[in-house]
């Protein structure tokens, strides 16, 4: 494999975006040679300030989520330097002509997303199987939005992780290239369990762009279990948040008296690298 590739990053513009740009940047084997940053106009704070259904315990979750990544990510970002060469474009202009013909011009080797819209055709286009995506959840188990918020909901802690996955036109149905699992710990919360999760994923992405090429290996149909569980923006409400945060504890610490029994019965997909 070469050992210095040529990408793009594309991604938001909050704190955990900001820390994972950099972080790969930082990475001696990485080239990041633009990394497209969308704005955060649809970001969940700003559609809740937006939504006429916003309540106290929703601004709490959000307000809780925000300072947990300024606690795990600020020192960082301020601190390090900034080798991601990032360029700000509005929400929905990832797909925009200028944007395209800007990145035809760099001569990348891959396109790394995490967090970013909906991409079009025309990438697929330019870069035809090397448009790899980190996508915060266990694909197949959980799909769609707030994939680990739902896997807590449900008490299924082994449920919640990242999934590295080459990109399709589909929603969390590329081809799934490696896998790793939330660290889980007692005393945790959500926002804890998240940021710790994101914080792994920066160097387990790192070898995953080091090592995609023609010989990766994916993740047969038939290695996970049958059973999946499809998360929509539309189901985040207040009522669900209450009850996420008022039997959080329990579940927590159920998971943890069982959580080797547990995480056997969701197994994941390591690849050819380590199981982390």
């Amino acid at each position: 494999m070469p050992s210095h590739k040529k990408i793009l990053f594309i991604t938001g513009s909050e704190r955990r975006h900001q820390f994972m740009r950099m972080a790969i940047a930082a990475d001696p084997s990485m080239d990041v040679a633009l990394s497209v940053c969308e704005g955060a106009e649809m970001s969940l704070k700003n559609r809740m300030a937006d939504a006429s259904e916003s309540s106290p315990i929703l601004r709490q979750h959000i307000e809780g989520r925000e300072q947990s990544e300024e606690d795990f990510f600020q020192s960082f970002c301020q601190t390090s330097p900034d080798l991601s060469h990032s360029m700000i474009v509005p929400k929905g202009d990832i797909n925009a002509d200028y944007v395209l013909q800007k990145v035809a011009a760099l001569g990348v080797e891959y396109v790394a997303c995490f967090g970013t819209s909906i991409l079009k055709a025309p990438w697929f286009k330019a870069f035809p199987d090397r448009i790899l995506n980190l996508h915060l959840g266990l694909s197949p188990y959980y799909r769609g939005s707030g994939t680990n918020f739902w896997a807590m909901y449900h008490g299924r802690f082994e449920c919640v992780g990242a999934t590295f996955m080459l990109m399709d036109d589909g929603i969390d149905t590329g081809k799934i290239i490696h896998q790793i699992r939330a660290k889980v710990m007692p005393g945790d919360n959500a926002h804890i369990i998240g940021n710790r999760l994101i914080r792994d994923a920066a160097s387990a992405y790192v070898s995953v762009i080091k090592n995609f090429g023609p010989d990766t290996k994916f993740a047969s149909k038939d290695f996970f279990p049958s059973g999946e569980t499809l998360c929509r923006r539309k189901d985040f409400t207040a009522e669900f948040v209450e009850k996420f945060y008022n039997e959080f504890a329990s579940k927590l610490n159920a998971h943890i008296k069982n959580a080797g029994e547990k995480e056997k019965q969701v197994p994941i997909f390591c690849g050819s690298m380590e199981a982390s």
